[in-house]
């Protein structure tokens, strides 16, 4: 059987099937594992993290360093570590892997042997102009090239059987690892001493952030008690009503502050503490998806006209914590 033709699914993270126009036949992964290199391989979409990139006139020997440096200052390591990418005109679709992909060894090699690497969302946005993907509990918006991610809309999206030759991702940093390995190493390392501090340094602030999260809800709660409005459905807003009502809207930026988090936040997020001291804000609240955070983020921005900054993420036990910073 010739090998090198075959189109292959992984969904789940784990989950292998040939296609073809009228069958999907599970494969185990030692069978990919096994088969000659040249295959195309659709990934699931739910194995990426999606986002977008408007880089005019993009040079293409530095196409993959200048959007690496992109995700660098917008999203955390653990999620940029292999990306791909496809060009439409000015405009890019970024598709980051998710840690449970990119740590397993043999999922990599099955992802270096591929011919052509895609995802149902990459064969839509090579294909199509201006559409709505939805798999999940997701749905993007591309109009021209322009990635977006709006509420959920109607039911999922077909799933492809074919790999155009249009819809072919670029993987920076996978073919070739070896030689790869050898041209970064100091950045690697240099990377990995840092990491290591900044883990070392979340490690001590641990306890104390912890404690202060504790103190600040003390607070918040004996403000709500001593104006009286503790036992109402809304604390807040009661509190906000007092504060305009006594005249002294000067004094409450920070009743502003949260009012326009409180706007930008979806139900989808649940915040675990908010940080305000020296004009700066810091949250940090929970979510089951990194699609949530990016949306957040986006809408956070859209109400405090400020550059909204991810500090960090973790996933643990099916969650995902996350910190943002912004500037008053």
């Amino acid at each position: 059987m010739e090998t090198t033709t075959n189109t292959i699914l992984l969904t789940g993270g784990s989950d292998f099937f040939i296609l073809t126009d009228a069958a999907k036949t599970p494969v185990d992964q030692a069978a990919v594992l096994s088969m000659k290199s040249g295959y195309n391989l659709i990934i699931d979409d739910t194995s990426f993290f999606y986002t977008g990139m408007e880089f005019p006139q993009a040079p293409k020997r530095k196409t993959d360093m200048f959007i690496r440096n992109y995700l660098a200052s917008q999203f955390p390591a653990e999620l940029t570590s292999v990306f791909a990418y496809m060009k439409k005109g000015d405009n890019f679709l970024i598709c980051m892997l998710k840690p449970d992909l990119t740590e397993n060894r043999n999922m990599m090699s099955v992802l270096n042997k591929a011919g052509r690497v895609t995802s149902p969302m990459a064969i839509r946005y090579g294909t199509t102009d201006t559409f709505v993907h939805t798999y999940a509990d997701t749905s993007i918006q591309s109009e021209d090239g322009i990635i977006t991610h709006i509420e959920k809309q109607g039911q999922n999206s077909p799933k492809p059987t074919q790999v155009p030759a249009s819809s072919a991702l670029t993987i920076p940093f996978v073919k070739a690892p070896k030689a790869a390995l050898g041209e970064y190493k100091f950045h690697i390392i240099a990377l990995a001493a840092i990491y290591a501090l900044f883990v070392l340094g979340l490690w001590f602030r641990y306890a104390y952030q912890d404690n202060k999260v504790q103190r600040a809800e003390g607070m918040l709660n004996r403000i709500y008690q001593q104006a009286h409005v503790a036992d109402t459905s809304a604390p807040y807003g009661q509190l906000k009503f007092k504060a305009e009502k006594a005249g002294g809207g000067a004094s409450f930026e920070t009743l502003a502050i949260l009012e326009q988090i409180s706007r930008a936040q979806s139900e989808r997020i649940t915040a675990n503490s908010i940080d305000i001291k020296n004009r700066s804000v810091v949250y940090e609240g929970v979510t089951s998806d990194y699609a949530f955070i990016e949306d957040f983020r986006k809408q956070l921005k859209k109400e405090t006209g400020k550059e909204i900054n991810l500090l960090d993420t973790k996933k643990q036990d099916g969650n995902i914590t996350f910190t943002l910073r912004f500037q008053q």
